[in-house]
This record gives structure tokens, sequence and C-alpha cells, in this order.
């Protein structure tokens, strides 16, 4: 994770907010998948950061998709309060907007 500026940077991995010393990883586990159109779905899973898990939905649209790859566009908001990142609200926003392309390859 970087924002290039190193103050912000140092700040988002504190323990006030991701706590990366801590918690290295963030982790989504899909428990439902429904499809709702020829190339978009609903994710339903558990998110778990900073040791908190909670139930999560993005929505996916497939971008490509050839022999040995595919991609997809991940998005979905999530409340960061919930898993103990509450530091600066409600001066920052409460809501974390995830928009993230996946890329997968058949190796």
């Amino acid at each position: 994770m970087s924002t290039g500026q190193s103050r912000v940077d140092n700040f988002l991995r504190s323990d006030a907010i991701f706590d990366v010393a801590q918690y290295s990883q963030i982790t989504f586990r899909s428990t439902r998948i429904s499809r709702t159109a020829e190339n978009e779905a609903i994710i339903e899973g558990i998110l778990t950061a900073k040791g908190r898990s909670r139930a999560a939905t993005f929505r996916a649209q497939l971008q490509q998709r050839s022999a040995g790859s595919i991609a997809f566009r991940v998005l979905g908001d999530i409340y960061r309060t919930f898993y103990g990142m509450d530091a600066g609200t409600p001066i920052y926003s409460n809501i974390v907007h995830f928009d993230m392309v996946l890329h997968g390859r058949r190796s």
C-alpha cells in the first residue's frame, strides 16, 4: 500500500488504522456467489481486517476472459469502524470504497 506520501502511509500502517505490525493481511472468504446478469455477480462472504470479521458483499463484473486468464472488476463499500479503524471519524469518511481489478492466470 502506498499513497505516495510517507506521513500518510505511516499513519495508515500504524495501530490507529491497519496495524500492519500485528495484522499483516486483510482476507475475504466468499460464502455465496449469485449471478445477476450475463457478466455480473454478487459475492457475499466474510471480510477479516485487524482481527475482526464481518459479513461483506461485493459486486463483480467480468472484464476479460481468454484461454488461461480472466479479469474481474470488484466493487463494494465497507464501514472501517466495524474493523476497529475509527481514528479520524467523523472528520474522515467511515466508508471505504473498493474498486479493484483482479487478474487470474492459469499456470
